[in-house]
């Protein structure tokens, strides 16, 4: 499955590029002009004029930035190998939450593999852009945010156990994010770390874009018979899918230059399959997609101007199923394997108290070995039924459960309601 490395990676040197608050950024797609200048302004040595260049020839600066950096310390290159613990910590909603994971490079994977699997796609200008830097300056200059699967927390224990001591990076950012970060150079560890992802997946949860570019890149050294060998991985952020510091956030799109819309008649179409309701004020949408939320629905804002929006609220959450098969078939396919809890021991217990109740009435049992035969039976039956792994176009279904009574002859059907 995944392939992960420990590297040396270029990090700055505070003594001379300044401090260390001053020289962090954003991601590259959500920066603006204005705040890209604000911080050139505050140092001129902030990341942003290697992960955003401008000018008539950007990427030819960048790379003329790197190496002066390189060359005068402002950058400087870690002597060992190591993976790079990273902590967030941050407020949501009033609360306070906190995840961790590590830094690593990624072997890279074609997706049709199913080692690392996107979830969205991508546009070509923004691939030409990260092309093209990189094939200036031959580096990442912020990782890939993927997320993996493990049911023990085996990794996230390890890493949580190497991070226990002070950190060797921390700074809060200008959203109140707090970042700290702890370099594992123990070859031992890091063996093993890398060796807990021999048999995982890797799920991108952010930076299409960039994974998609490095693969294109690494084919265009190849090509060129170009590298070292170090094109064919990429940086990544790695965190434990079930983490419960992780939070996601509602997603915000907009709609420009639309010909002749009509938000009324738009609304109107999506009585189909929504429920259409009229809020007095936009103010409120939060606040009602978080109720709607909380009782397991899935609803939409629609805000098309003025002070009120409209609240739109699936009539039957499984739609998108059936207007997108595609999509989600691939989902289906691409899911971890491993156990998924659709009834848990409690309702299991009570369906087989439930069967020995129905078949006590029916045919009295006459010994207690008969009651202990029909009981391990009838467990039987229904652990085969838990561990079954079912795709998840069936959850939410009921299954009609069979149990034939070899020592009394009796069918008794079972519905086993309420899968989750």
């Amino acid at each position: 499955m995944a392939e992960i490395k420990a590297f040396r990676a270029l990090r700055f040197d505070t003594a001379v590029a300044g401090k260390i608050d001053e020289l962090v950024c954003p991601p590259y797609d959500i920066i603006s002009e204005e705040q890209r200048q604000a911080y050139l302004n505050e140092n001129e040595n902030n990341i942003i004029r290697l992960e955003l260049p401008r000018g008539e020839n950007p990427y030819a600066d960048a790379q003329a930035t790197l190496k002066k950096w390189i060359d005068t310390g402002v950058l400087k290159q870690d002597e060992k190998d190591s993976i790079y613990i990273y902590e967030e910590e941050f407020t949501a909603y009033g609360v306070k939450n906190k995840f961790k994971g590590c830094i690593t490079r990624v072997k890279l994977e074609e997706f049709s593999k199913g080692i690392v699997l996107p979830h969205e796609e991508t546009l070509s200008k923004a691939k030409k852009d990260r092309f093209e830097l990189m094939k200036a300056t031959n580096c990442n200059f912020s990782q890939i945010y993927s997320l993996y699967m493990d049911e023990k927390h085996t990794i996230r224990n390890t890493l949580d156990r190497l991070s226990a001591g002070k950190p060797e990076i921390e700074l809060t950012d200008n959203d109140g994010v707090t970042h700290r970060l702890w370099i594992v150079t123990d070859e031992a560890e890091i063996s093993a770390i890398c060796k807990e992802f021999d048999d995982k997946k890797l799920y991108i949860a952010d930076g299409h874009h960039r994974y998609e570019t490095a693969l294109n890149y690494r084919n265009y050294c190849h090509e060129n018979k170009i590298g070292d060998g170090g094109e064919d991985y990429v940086m990544m952020m790695l965190v434990d899918m079930e983490h419960e510091g992780l939070v996601v956030f509602p997603t915000h799109r907009i709609v420009r230059d639309l010909e002749s819309f009509d938000a009324e008649k738009a609304e109107k179409l999506c009585e189909e399959y929504f429920y259409v309701e009229k809020k007095l004020s936009y103010e409120t949408i939060e606040k009602d997609l978080r109720t709607l939320y909380d009782m397991g629905k899935k609803a939409y804002g629609f805000y098309s101007g003025g002070n009120g929006y409209t609240l739109l609220t699936f009539k039957d959450s499984d739609v998108l199923e059936k207007l997108l098969p595609d999509m989600f078939l691939h989902f289906a396919h691409s899911l971890p394997t491993r156990k998924r809890p659709y009834c848990n021991h409690f309702p299991m217990l009570l369906y087989i108290l439930c069967f020995l109740d129905m078949h006590n009435k029916l045919l009295p049992l006459q010994s207690q070995l008969q009651r202990l035969f029909l009981l391990l039976y009838t467990m039987l039956w229904f652990l085969i039924f838990y561990s079954l792994k079912f795709p998840p176009y069936l959850q939410n279904l009921c299954f009609p459960i069979v149990l034939i009574s070899g020592l009394d002859q009796i069918h008794l059907f079972v519905a086993v309601l309420g899968l989750k």
